[in-house]
């Protein structure tokens, strides 16, 4: 089957991330398969870049866009996408008019606006949009919080900072369901959790649209266990101490939790200070180290190889995040053999089994997620068994989930 897959990007993100590796999962099963990002950063052949020529201009208008959005249009502590001032026009490209399924992931950020999609909807192929948040469903925000208007309409949005019952959250949810009664998509939620949210929506209960869940794969032959003192020795760590590990594409993101985590850290420090280190992926301010207990090793933007040895040195994977759908990251990690303590948010309780291959705690409850990260590193499960809590998600058994989830809606 040709599959052609549409993402922003090709590795920047986790939703970028978790479409490669469908890609390749699809690939390796024997489908045709494209990838059509705006911006290439791989060295995968199949990945296209949808406009090279356009690269700097569409950086600039993208940054633009960005301030004038945090300035004007979204309220402070909102994560909500417009359209973008100036999109892609794919309906045409070769790698759209030559498949016979198109599959969407992240598309924000500039890549493609309701104008765009309304023209690759047009042609009427099967759509099956892979969903990492609820921007598919929603007039705009990627994360709701609290609020259900996805689920009468849209309106009234909190995000906006002119709210109205036919504010742009109102416009933009009518304008997709638009799209969606003129091609009805398959809506994929990575995580049951985002897929019973998606079937609450009013644009699928207003069309013909479907949920169905099938989550992201991983790779094990490439994620799985080793031995915890090369890793550390390898990344220039101690053998004698513990390590917690924690990593977010942008740590001052306030939905990944790093203020709740702080708390528990500072609850923790008294009695594990003396003998437990700080790992930190991913953007951080330098202020982060200053502000703990423990001493902190700001690791930076790690590749896949070194994130894969950070979760292979660390006792402990934390991840605090007070929303979240299927995240990568615990994945990786429980391949890796490393227990996840963590928020019972979203997709999250979908991977972590507390007793089994780590801890949850209630949202935003820092001292229970302290104990979480207590209960981990007394845990007394082997790598190998915390790895074995994952085998079903796979790459060559989510490719036969998803090939079979194709062939019955074309």
């Amino acid at each position: 089957m040709k599959i052609t897959l549409l993402s922003t990007s090709d590795v920047a993100g986790g939703a970028a991330i978790a479409c490669l590796r469908l890609a390749a999962a699809l690939d390796a099963y024997g489908h045709q398969v494209r990838v059509l990002v705006v911006e290439k950063k791989s060295a995968w052949p199949q990945v296209i870049e949808v406009s090279p020529s356009r690269r700097k201009a569409d950086k600039l208008l993208k940054v633009f866009q960005h301030v004038w959005n945090k300035s004007w249009l979204v309220k402070s502590g909102y994560d909500f996408s417009a359209n973008p001032w100036w999109d892609h026009n794919i309906h045409s490209h070769p790698a759209i008019l030559d498949a016979e399924v198109l599959n969407i992931h992240w598309i924000n950020h500039g890549y493609l606006g309701l104008d765009s999609l309304q023209k690759v909807f047009a042609l009427g192929k099967p759509i099956f949009w892979h969903m990492h948040d609820f921007w598919a469903f929603t007039g705009g925000c990627h994360y709701p919080g609290s609020c259900s208007n996805f689920e009468t309409g849209c309106g009234d949005c909190a995000a906006l900072q002119n709210r109205s019952a036919n504010d742009l959250s109102r416009e933009l949810f009518l304008r997709k369901q638009a799209l969606f009664k003129l091609n009805p998509p398959v809506l994929v939620g990575a995580s049951a959790w985002l897929t019973a949210e998606a079937a609450k929506s009013a644009l699928v209960k207003s069309t013909e649209a479907q949920t169905k869940h099938i989550p992201n794969p991983i790779d094990l032959s490439y994620y799985n266990p080793s031995d915890r003192a090369s890793a550390r020795t390898e990344m220039g760590l101690s053998p004698h101490k513990k390590y917690l590990l924690f990593a977010a594409m942008n740590a001052g993101d306030p939905r990944k939790g790093f203020a709740q985590l702080k708390r528990a850290l500072q609850s923790l420090a008294d009695d594990l200070a003396p003998t437990t280190e700080l790992l930190v992926a991913g953007k951080a301010d330098p202020e982060i180290a200053a502000s703990l207990t423990f001493k902190t090793h700001l690791l930076g933007g790690l590749d896949q190889a070194a994130m894969r040895m950070a979760y292979r040195a660390a006792d402990v994977f934390m991840i605090p995040s007070l929303e979240e759908n299927l995240p990568n990251t615990i994945l990786e990690s429980l391949a890796c053999g490393t227990p996840v303590a963590g928020f019972d948010a979203g997709g999250i309780p979908e991977m972590v089994h507390s007793g089994m291959n780590g801890f949850l705690a209630p949202v935003g409850n820092s001292e229970a997620l302290a104990q979480a990260v207590r209960a981990c590193l007394l845990l007394e499960k082997d790598v190998n068994t915390i790895a074995k809590s994952v085998y079903h998600f796979e790459a060559s058994e989510i490719a036969t989930r998803y090939t079979a989830l194709l062939l019955s809606n074309r």
